[in-house]
């Protein structure tokens, strides 16, 4: 079998030009009050950006079932679906190539551009419009057993392998077009509201308010750059599960799932602020690694968000489950789940902010919960009839109403402790978490506090907190919802139904 599209998403879009702001508290240590005064913590701007974005999707699959004996039922396949990146269709995007930024090689497509940015017409590009590579060898195998344990259709055993890659996100780049010279988006942190750019300089010596367009390559730009060689992400699932059949009408079962999710793609700010001497929240683009390095070619680069393809997530659970056919007036179903999820990144949708508190820290600090998971979750949904009392009129009256409880109880959901917007490791990527400087349990359990705040303290500047990510359990939740109903027929073509929900 063969499937196959073409993307398209095509878009105007003005968020840049209408500028992005942050009240942030750096100045005041409130955001609200910084508001107040006209202060903004981070201010990023640019020219109106469009998109033409393209992808193409084909795939092919193979798949064959048999039986290998008269109780052993046995399918597999696999799958071929190239991964395609997405383009925009007018060329618009660069990369950033840090062997090249050390060469001090420049785009020939736009030679006013800082060293290390390529264009998809250059040489140093082997990509096209696409500026990474595609993959071609991506196969997707999997393989199913059913085993009729004594061949009387009442008690099955199954298990499950399979290895599946996804579709590239079309919208994944869209933020190419924000990069200089299309909307030649800058940052600045810690400006006033009234004049941001009174105390900006372009690389090319022009003060001022850089747009609508003057600074192409303005200083310290804002970028999104893709790698040249990124991995396509890939999950391995695996289960195995045991039915049975209890007297006439019951069915149990008991599953374990789990999967494997490799090169999940996270984002990562690969130009950072640096802690020296003198750091300040003030002086973050004057300490970035490529100022650093060069501050001739690194004054053209504030934060480059780049994509970090070596994110892992792990998922583990056990599923039981009960189920009773529509028999004796009542049918049900009931569920308990008991699982665990582990990842170092989640996948945000588009290459647009970095996610991690520290650049050179995913492996181990980042790793944590995922951030959907519930360590327990039940669920049950009955349905019964009334099966009537008395006789005549007594009987129709009480026969036939109908209960139609759904309960749901899980475990609540995960939150990441943090210092709001607070630049106290002074790298500029406003993702600091704080310290846990209480032993024992951080959690009250109360109306007025689930978890102690006291638990928590401030780092001390130019370091990383050591509270985990998604390291904080919130309250559980019980879901009811419930229906009584009961049909009344007079004619054929005359009902009355009563219900209340």
């Amino acid at each position: 079998t063969r499937r196959s599209s073409d993307l398209q998403l095509n878009v105007a879009n003005f968020q840049q030009a209408n500028g992005q702001f942050t009240f942030s508290g750096n100045s005041t240590g409130d955001g609200l009050a910084d508001l107040m005064i006209g202060r903004i913590g981070t201010l990023t701007n640019g020219i109106p950006n469009p998109d033409a974005l393209r992808e193409t999707v084909f795939a092919l699959y193979a798949q064959d079932a048999f039986h290998a004996t008269p109780r052993l039922s046995i399918n597999y396949g696999v799958r071929w679906e190239p991964s395609l990146p997405s383009y925009d269709a007018f060329g618009r995007g660069n990369r950033f190539d840090m062997n090249l930024f050390q060469q001090g090689v420049h785009s020939t497509q736009y030679p006013a551009a800082g060293a290390g940015l390529v264009f998809a017409n250059d040489p140093n590009n082997s990509y096209g419009k696409a500026l990474t590579s595609a993959h071609w060898a991506t196969f997707s195998p999997r393989l199913g057993l059913v085993w009729d344990v004594k061949g009387d259709g009442k008690q099955t055993i199954r298990a499950a392998f399979g290895l599946m890659h996804d579709t590239t996100e079309l919208f994944y780049p869209e933020r190419w077009t924000t990069n200089p010279p299309y909307a030649s988006s800058i940052s600045l942190t810690n400006v006033q509201l009234s004049n941001p750019y009174a105390s900006y300089v372009s690389p090319t010596g022009q003060a001022g308010d850089p747009f609508p367009g003057a600074a192409i390559f303005p200083s310290f730009g804002t970028y999104i750059s893709i790698p040249a060689n990124v991995k396509p992400t890939y999950m391995m699932q695996w289960n195995l599960s045991y039915q049975r059949q209890v007297g006439k009408d019951w069915l149990v079962t008991a599953n374990y799932l789990g999967n494997a999710t490799r090169h999940l793609w996270g984002s990562v700010d690969i130009n950072p602020a640096v802690v020296t001497a003198g750091a300040t929240t003030s002086n973050d683009n004057q300490r970035r690694v490529l100022y650093l390095k060069n501050s001739t070619q690194g004054q053209y680069y504030g934060q480059i968000i780049q994509t970090d393809d070596g994110g892992r997530a792990a998922y583990n659970g056990l599923l039981l489950s009960v189920q009773h056919r529509f028999a004796n007036h009542f049918t049900l179903l009931s569920n308990y789940t008991w699982a665990h999820c582990i990842s170092d990144v989640e996948f945000l949708g588009e290459l647009g902010n970095t996610v991690y508190q520290n650049t050179n820290d995913r492996e181990h600090g980042e790793r944590g919960n995922c951030t959907s998971d519930h360590r327990q979750i039940f669920n049950t949904s009955l349905s019964a009839t009334s099966p009537g009392l008395g006789s005549g009129l007594a009987r129709k009256l009480t026969a036939d109403w109908q209960l139609s409880p759904i309960i749901s109880l899980f475990t609540g959901q995960v939150l990441t402790p943090t210092d709001g917007s607070k630049d106290i490791s002074l790298t500029g990527d406003l993702k600091d978490r704080p310290n846990v400087i209480l032993g024992g349990s951080i959690y009250e359990h109360t109306t007025a506090a689930w978890f102690n705040p006291l638990a928590f303290g401030t780092q001390q500047a130019g370091t990383f907190g050591n509270a985990g990510r998604y390291s904080i359990v919130g309250p559980g939740v019980i879901s009811w919802d419930m229906a009584i109903s009961r049909q009344f027929e007079f004619k054929e073509r005359w009902k009355l139904q009563v219900r209340a929900d």
